[in-house]
């Protein structure tokens, strides 16, 4: 849990909005979300030969469903192209 200025339990509307705030300053034109930001801990965890259940629980949100999608040629094609 993360806390806001007056020690209470950051929203979800004030993460974002941290979260849009670093994506701007770093340049970055995609949209970026807590949502884009779980996803690509599943996705990268799988692609580091994690097992689908394990980055699921670890992307806390992320579906199993959504996470075992990423197979092992879906790792391959990403590994090569980057």
């Amino acid at each position: 849990m993360f806390l806001n200025a007056k020690g209470g339990r950051l929203s979800s509307r004030a993460a974002g909005g941290i979260i849009a705030e670093i994506a701007q300053t770093a340049g970055l034109d995609d949209p970026t979300t807590a949502h884009v930001l779980r996803h690509t801990l599943a996705t990268t965890l799988v692609r580091g030969s994690a097992a689908p259940p394990s980055a699921a629980r670890r992307a806390c949100r992320a579906s199993r469903p959504a996470v075992a999608r990423i197979s092992p040629a879906s790792r391959e094609r990403a590994l090569r192209t980057g």
